[in-house]
């Protein structure tokens, strides 16, 4: 894998700020979404931009322990958090 590389003044308080604001944003987005008529597919379940991976034979997505089935529109409210 390659070198994770920082932007200047990036730390830790930097991926805490998304972290924190993606659960508000998921929360609001429950109360917005009728997740009952969503239809409900297996999820990666933290599908951020650290969790793909690019090789010689293409792009991938890594780290499924949170993985489950629920409303598929979770893991595009969770990867829009990441790339915001």
């Amino acid at each position: 894998m390659g070198e994770v590389v920082k932007l200047s003044g990036e730390g830790e308080e930097f991926y805490l700020f998304f972290r924190q604001r993606c659960l508000a944003l998921q929360s609001r987005f429950s109360e917005l979404a009728n997740l009952k008529s969503s239809p409900r597919v297996f999820l990666h379940g933290n599908p951020h931009v650290d969790n793909f991976a690019k090789t010689l034979h293409g792009e991938a997505m890594i780290d499924f322990d949170r993985s489950r089935v629920g409303p598929y529109c979770w893991d595009i409210v969770r990867l829009l958090c990441s790339v915001s």
